[in-house]
């Protein structure tokens, strides 16, 4: 099954012990790995559909110390839905209200009734659809810049996602 990662500082700072250790995991994930992080406003996100392990772009931002944020989310792949590519490797991106968002999970859930009406899914994971659907649900909440307040609404829709399957999710 997929790995999470996540980081959260309260001051930008790199990774590049922890992404290391990260990066191992990949080896049981051997369908793609990934990496989101902020570097300013704008999200960031590096990933491939190979394993971690033998990636040079994962070499390369592991061993370069500029790469520095507050929030990161990693993802190493295990495929269960979708096929082994760039589009169904985690993590995930939008833009909503001029605000980056991005996502990854680990399980498998069934998207059926799963709303996608203004974010569509680019890739074929229920990941990434579930993704999509969270942001169609704050777009017709007309949230346009989440806060605590908003939390509960949030719990909310990952609650019901969660009852179509196995839901992890890491959401920024």
């Amino acid at each position: 099954m997929c790995e999470l990662f996540s980081a959260s500082f309260n001051q930008k700072l790199n990774i590049t012990y922890s992404f290391r250790g990260f990066r191992t995991r990949g080896e049981g994930n051997p369908h793609g790995w990934g990496l989101a992080w902020y570097p300013h406003n704008a999200v960031q996100i590096m990933k491939e559909p190979i394993k971690a392990g033998k990636s040079d772009l994962a070499t390369f931002l592991q061993n370069y110390e500029e790469v520095r944020s507050k929030t990161f989310i990693g993802h190493v792949r295990w495929g269960n839905v979708g096929g082994k590519n760039y589009s169904n490797t985690h993590p995930f991106g939008r833009e909503y209200n001029g605000i980056d968002y991005s996502f990854a999970h680990n399980g498998t859930v069934s998207t059926d009734n799963l709303s996608q009406d203004y974010f569509k899914p680019i890739g074929g994971t229920d990941s990434e659809r579930a993704f999509c659907h969270l942001m169609n649900e704050i777009k017709r909440d007309g949230i346009t810049r989440l806060s605590e307040s908003h939390f509960d609404r949030i719990a909310e829709i990952l609650i019901e996602i969660n009852q179509n399957g196995k839901f992890n999710c890491i959401f920024s």
